[in-house]
């Protein structure tokens, strides 16, 4: 587990999706919480239940490579699509690990049970899981 500490209302965060800029305000609490971590391994183990996966990431990076059954809700879309979250207990993933830990936080932050999984999707691919690629239809 990671302990982590949101200490401003709000956190700006930026990062380079293909090569457009994406920028924007995500709102936090100021609490700590606690998200559980697991690696690809257990992942895989646990795909073979029922389990939520939700994969962060932008829509172009998700239908490029991702892990079979995870729903996408890109990291910026969060807070407004909150009502589309399946059940109560997420396991969070991106392409390493650090947006979904950072979903992981504003969910838990509201009451959600978060997992990330660290390693990510690039993890996943690289340990040889199979995984599923091409465009999806909203």
């Amino acid at each position: 587990m990671r302990p982590l500490l949101s200490t401003c209302p709000r956190l700006r965060w930026q990062w380079q999706t293909s090569t457009v800029p994406k920028t924007f305000d995500w709102p936090t609490n100021l609490v700590e919480v606690e998200i559980p971590e697991i690696g690809v391994a257990e992942l895989a183990e646990l795909l073979s239940g029922d389990i939520s996966l939700i994969d962060v990431r932008e829509p172009d990076e998700y239908a490029e490579a991702r892990v079979p059954g995870a729903i996408l809700i890109p990291l910026e879309t969060i807070p407004e699509r909150v009502s589309d979250l399946p059940g109560n207990h997420l396991y969070m993933i991106c392409a390493l690990g650090g947006r979904s830990l950072k979903a992981a936080e504003y969910l838990t932050a509201r009451g959600w049970t978060c997992t990330n999984v660290a390693g990510g999707t690039n993890g996943w691919v690289e340990a040889g899981y199979p995984y599923d690629s091409g465009p999806t239809v909203d």
